[in-house]
């Protein structure tokens, strides 16, 4: 028998750490507002640093199809507690 350490038995067997597919989308677009950032030339995120054009362009793309997934994933869950109803 393979014994767990503690920790990994923990995140196994606890249900409220459940993630649900909007925290996860989060999640995700906070790495992604991070990434740009790095690759911003500065604060105004408008322009990328020397050297990352692809990266900040590539970033700013995945921020708008995340944006778009998030914005689904919510009208999703409206439309869900409304039949629920």
């Amino acid at each position: 028998a393979i014994i767990l350490p503690k920790w990994m038995r923990y995140l196994l067997n606890k249900d409220e750490t459940e993630i649900t597919k909007l925290e996860f989308l989060n999640e995700i677009k906070d790495m992604i507002s991070h990434n740009i950032m790095c690759y911003s030339s500065n604060y105004s995120l408008e322009q990328p640093k020397q050297g990352y054009e692809k990266e900040f362009i590539v970033e700013n793309k995945k921020l708008m199809l995340v944006e778009q997934m998030i914005k689904e994933e919510k009208q999703k869950e409206k439309k869900k507690n409304k039949e629920a109803r």
